[in-house]
């Protein structure tokens, strides 16, 4: 009787192993699968990457240029008004001149 509790148990640890054989198998296959899945997506994701750090380099490049561009704008447009505030002045400069040598007695 001792001997067939024994061979019972021992029965019993088979079965337990060998499910425990078969699930580590398939989550090795599934853990396969998933590996092949993540590299496949990898060779897509790499690229779309690289090319999206090329179009923010591109965007940085001309922001720089645009700002570049609009200094240059506003240098011209701070020597047209100096200009302009010259010629206002000069102006302003021979009315007054003009009315006082009118205006003063001869």
């Amino acid at each position: 009787k001792g001997f067939a509790v024994v061979a019972s148990e021992v029965r019993k640890l088979a079965e337990r192993s060998q499910n425990a054989a078969a699930e580590i198998s398939d989550l090795s296959t599934n853990s396969v699968e998933v590996a092949e899945r993540a590299g496949q997506l990898l060779e897509v994701i790499v690229p779309n990457i690289q090319r999206t750090a090329e179009l923010v380099q591109e965007i940085s490049a001309a922001s720089k240029e645009q700002d570049a561009g609009a200094e240059q704008i506003n240098q011209s447009n701070r020597r047209r008004a100096l200009q302009s505030v010259g010629t206002v002045s000069r102006d302003d400069s021979l009315l007054c001149y003009g009315g006082w040598r009118t205006a003063a007695p001869a």
